[in-house]
């Protein structure tokens, strides 16, 4: 049921990706700062859990619109610091906005699934894309999108919004086992685009043909 909410999903991958990135902070940082965010970051969730299945929505929302004004205050101080670069910050905080800014639009965005195409160029959807694209590939443009990944999908998230963004050149090749076939490889941050549509049509089609 809860995977029913946008809100809970959005704040679960908010939260898996502050636990990695609070992992890569410096020792004397991993203690205090990296454990507070992330410990907040589970309250907000268990908050959300709270609001699906309790009566009394609206106190339990401010609650976790406090906690999400908390990180943001902490994640400035790591910005400061620089455990965090600009780019990660922007995700964060855009992701925190579109969270929910205050309990009343939480609880807009918990009535109903949002719109496909909303959750098609949210960044955590095209984040797991990315994660997912990366799976079984060494390749070069892997390896240069992963570089600058938070700045890659942000502009991809751009194109997309904007309708700007176009497909790049397909790589073939030739293998002769089983039986010799032509094989098409899409470009990397294609793949990425590939695994966003899947992420969100999938789930749908996947109902209506069991």
């Amino acid at each position: 049921m809860k995977d029913d909410y946008p809100i809970y999903v959005k704040w679960r991958y908010i939260t898996e990706y502050l636990l990695d990135i609070c992992g890569k902070f410096p020792k004397n940082a991993r203690f205090n700062l990296a454990d507070r965010i992330t410990n907040i970051s589970l309250d907000v969730m268990e908050r959300i859990i709270e609001t699906i299945y309790a009566g009394e929505k609206k106190r339990i929302l401010e609650k976790a619109n406090l906690q999400m004004e908390k990180i943001r205050a902490l994640l400035q101080i790591v910005l400061n610091k620089k455990y965090i670069s600009t780019g990660q910050y922007g995700y964060i905080s855009e992701e925190i906005n579109g969270g929910g800014q205050n309990a009343q639009r939480l609880d807009k965005i918990m009535q109903r699934v949002g719109n496909l195409k909303d959750i098609f160029l949210s960044f955590e959807n095209l984040y797991s894309a990315y994660k997912k694209a990366c799976r079984g590939t060494k390749s070069y443009q892997a390896y240069a999108f992963a570089f600058n990944a938070d700045r890659e999908i942000l502009r991809l998230k751009r194109e997309l919004s904007g309708g700007t963004y176009e497909p790049g050149d397909y790589r073939y090749f030739t293998i002769k086992e089983p039986k010799e076939r032509v094989i098409s490889v899409a470009p990397f941050r294609d793949r990425v685009v590939h695994h966003a549509l899947i992420n969100v049509l999938e789930p749908i089609y996947e109902k209506r043909f069991i």
